[in-house]
């Protein structure tokens, strides 16, 4: 399984699971870039559209406390259509399942 794979998965397990807070969600989103291989491109803002969409409370949570001037800051206000986002983190999964 390749890591961003694995990645994905574990993006889809915290925003489902009642246990994940803001803090968590945050240190999810910083180290996205250490987990992946240097040639592989983080999907940030399809993690962040589809954040915003299955779980707002959270969302809006995370949004509140990170703080101005920091690229998380930035990233989590880039908007794209949830759609356009579930699609490109779907076809992202069923490169690396092949």
């Amino acid at each position: 399984m390749s890591d961003l794979l694995e990645l994905i998965e574990e993006f889809e397990e915290l925003i489902q699971s009642k246990d994940t807070n803001y803090t968590k969600m945050s240190n999810f989103l910083k180290n996205v870039g250490r987990k992946l291989p240097k040639n592989v491109i983080p999907p940030m803002i399809e993690f962040v559209t589809i954040l915003r969409e299955e779980n707002p409370h959270l969302y809006y949570e995370l949004r509140d406390h990170i703080p101005s001037g920091t690229h998380l800051y930035d990233l989590i206000r880039i908007e794209i259509p949830y759609d356009v986002a579930k699609s490109r983190l779907q076809t992202r999964k069923d490169r690396k399942k092949r």
